[in-house]
């Protein structure tokens, strides 16, 4: 009931605007070109469904990790332990592991852990970010459901500095300036958050409101880029320094902890863009070292690591006329792991080639063939085709879409290498994607877009560490995964005399279990994957006059098992959080002073994403900002 209570509430309010008599200027959501499918078509020809969260967005999100952002304006569930911990993707029930991120066009997915954790990532670092349920590894190799592709497109001649000040002694100070001077644009980005993360929580065990403490979360940021464009010739060089240094909490029930980890990584992207008339060549060079360390003196564990990693790419796409191109692409990557877990420096070689076109026989429809090989000193080859699909039903208004593909995913180096666990004789997890689904746009006196899908997603050779015959826990390709659900998104956009009004909502159904025995008598069979909610929705709401603008966000997210066996009496309780920030901004000449006031958990809501990890009650953070625009 409550749910179907929030469905109408958001739905609702989603629609009120739309029904007015209005003229729609500056929020026209306009044609996109999407970079996370590479696919040079905007979102309504895409053949599978994408979200794009632009910085228009992101700036209204004060102090936010990308998992936030990524909760709030995608289909995205994100699992997070709280504040100052671990965060991770899960998208259409799978893990952070089978999800691709990508910083432009490069994989950032840790090489022995195989996720990302987005807790490290302020969302402000980026400019854009797209989320897609992907064509597969035909595109961009290891990655069983999706993409998060983050993108760094900078403001020219500008210079702006910001300080956050929130509770549980969060500061941050972010400050942002870039110059162009002919063909030349150069832009550095640069952020440091100091966060005690002291805060409090509702224990439901004791009846009582508590003190969450051991949360120190210290982060820098700093994301610099050069460009140069004289037309046909485009070049992008890209460095990224990254810094996290927190203590970890424990569940409530394990006291404060003495658990701390160390995050550093330094990566560089360098981009070459070549065009004539008809044939763009594009080369790419990605190189990256991240550390991460563990200590926890309790248990006496102490985990260093390094990864290293290089990567060159070169694709040459070919016009053929204005209704097909042909791309093709070859990748070399070498990746090398040094850690005092394994007992030498571990390593990956990686090459692949890949072909796609872009056909266009008719005028409404669009053909999406594709097909990867990759191969792997260390487990062989991985074939990946896809094919997608979209028709224009009314032109520029309404079309319908679909995609198959044949996806993989490769062992992480602790699946490989991790003492007593780890097996070398790995498999890649394969899966099988098919979706359909409708693109709907608007466009006149109002702007409305809407994305509908249906999915079904089978995962065969999954790995998962379960104990052996002598009990020990050891990786085996021993999991069958289906995913099957429903996704809705629908975004407006519209202006009331001097008012201007947006609305996002995303409405997701999943249904994720283990379809197949992995063992006799396995009691997990049938049941619901531990932490995917079948439902997940998220709402935003925005109106902005006269130098005011306001949003609020909404996020409602079912009950989750946390055990294979769908125990009621263990599961995580649904919520609902609501989330609500006013911003200010004045002009003076060239220079603009901006002031936001946020909220968080308005309603004082009670809950946790994982099980006894809490998260925190009402809390407020407020930013001042000034931009000085050359």
């Amino acid at each position: 009931m409550r749910l179907s209570l929030i469905l109408l509430f958001l739905t609702s309010s989603l629609y009120t605007n739309v029904s007015a008599q209005i003229k729609a200027d500056t929020l026209d959501l306009g044609e996109i070109t999407i970079e996370s499918t590479r696919i040079n078509k905007p979102a309504f020809d895409q053949p599978v469904q994408v979200t794009k969260i632009d910085s228009s967005r992101i700036a209204l999100q004060t102090g936010l990790d990308l998992g936030d952002i990524l909760s709030r304006f995608s289909l995205l569930y994100i699992r997070n332990n709280g504040p100052g911990a671990a965060s991770v993707i899960s998208q259409r029930g799978f893990g952070g592991e089978q999800t691709r991120v990508l910083w432009e066009g490069m994989p950032i997915n840790h090489e022995m852990l195989g996720v990302t954790d987005l807790s490290l990532l302020p969302a402000n670092t980026f400019s854009e970010i797209e989320v897609t349920s992907g064509s597969g590894s035909s595109l961009y190799g290891s990655g069983i459901s999706g993409t998060v592709y983050l993108k760094n497109d900078p403001n020219p001649d500008r210079i702006s500095v910001g300080q956050s000040i929130g509770s549980f002694g969060n500061y941050i100070t972010n400050g942002y300036a870039s110059a162009q001077a002919g063909n030349f644009l150069v832009s550095v980005n640069a952020s440091t958050q100091n966060n005690e993360n002291d805060f409090r929580y509702y224990d439901q065990n004791s009846g009582s409101v508590e003190d969450r403490d051991r949360g120190t979360f210290e982060n820098d940021q700093v994301m610099g880029s050069l460009r140069w464009n004289n037309g046909s010739i485009q070049t992008k060089s890209a460095l990224w320094w990254s810094r996290a240094d927190h203590e970890i909490t424990e569940n409530i029930f394990s006291g404060s902890g003495s658990a701390t980890q160390y995050d550093e990584s330094l990566r560089w992207v360098n981009n070459v863009k070549v065009y004539t008339d008809n044939f763009l060549l594009e080369g790419r060079f990605y190189a990256s070292s991240t550390q991460l360390d563990y200590f926890n003196p309790a248990i006496n564990i102490v985990s260093l690591s390094e990864s290293r990693q290089a990567s060159t790419e070169i694709t040459g796409t070919y016009f053929y006329n204005e209704r097909s191109e042909i791309r093709g692409n070859i990748s070399g990557t070498l990746t090398e792991v040094e850690t005092n877990n394994y007992s030498e420096v571990k390593g990956r070689k990686q090459f692949s080639a890949g072909l796609s076109a872009l056909l266009n026989p008719v005028s409404r429809l669009n053909i999406y063939p594709a097909l990867r090989l990759d191969h792997y000193n260390d487990f062989g080859e991985a074939f990946s085709p896809s094919l997608g699909v979209n028709y224009a039903l009314i032109k520029d208004e309404l079309s319908i879409r679909g995609t198959v593909a044949k996806n993989f995913r490769a062992p992480t180096f602790n699946d490989l290498y991790w003492p007593d666990g780890g097996s070398e004789d790995l498999e890649p997890e394969r899966g099988f994607k098919s979706e359909i689904g409708l693109n709907h746009e608007l466009k006149g006196e109002f702007n409305f877009n809407q994305q509908f899908s249906l999915y079904f997603i089978q995962l065969d050779n999954g790995i998962k560490w379960l104990p052996d015959t002598n009990g020990d826990f050891r990786a085996q390709n021993i999991q069958e995964i289906t995913s099957k659900g429903m996704e809705w998104s629908g975004s407006v956009s519209v202006r009331i005399g001097k008012w201007k009004l947006a609305a996002d909502q995303n409405i997701s159904y999943t249904r994720a279990f283990i379809s197949e025995e992995r063992f006799r008598n396995d009691q997990a069979e049938g049941n619901q994957l531990p932490y995917v909610p079948y439902w997940k929705t998220s709402t935003s709401l925005q109106a902005e006059i006269s130098g005011f603008s306001a949003i609020i966000n909404g996020i409602f997210i079912d009950e989750r098992f946390t055990t294979e066996q769908e125990n009621v009496n263990t599961a995580a309780d649904e919520y609902f959080v609501l989330d609500a920030s006013v911003n200010y901004r004045i002009n003076f000449s060239a220079t603009q002073l901006s002031v936001t006031a946020k909220a968080n958990n308005l309603f004082n809501e009670q809950y946790s994403i994982v099980r006894f990890y809490p998260m925190p009650l009402r809390n407020f953070l407020i930013q001042i900002t000034l931009t000085h625009q050359f």
